[in-house]
């Protein structure tokens, strides 16, 4: 009893876990923009399509998951170079203290 583990979803049962699901077919819809040149090594191309998905608008928050995340916008090195001002981010700051 002690080493039983609770799984709330069915090991390889597809429909186990819809939000994976709904994910999965958001992610297969994404893979298609990439260049030609890059659908054969998709796979490493995943690390730029997580960061448009996170990065993204969301009809249904009308938010991006990383701003419902993080409370701030995400920051590139390039932003830093440009000095680009984050408005968004320093307004829930500010509400926040």
């Amino acid at each position: 009893w002690c080493c039983h583990i609770l799984a709330s979803t069915t090991l390889y049962h597809h429909v186990g876990n819809g939000q994976v699901e709904r994910f999965n077919g958001t992610l297969h819809n994404l893979l298609p923009t990439l260049p030609v040149s890059r659908k054969r090594d998709w796979h490493v191309c995943l690390p730029q399509v997580w960061y448009y998905y996170n990065t993204t608008l969301h009809q249904s928050t009308g938010e991006s998951p990383f701003f419902l995340m993080f409370g701030r916008e995400p920051r590139l090195p390039v932003d830093l170079l440009l000095i680009f001002p984050y408005t968004r981010a320093a307004t829930l700051s500010f509400l926040v203290s």
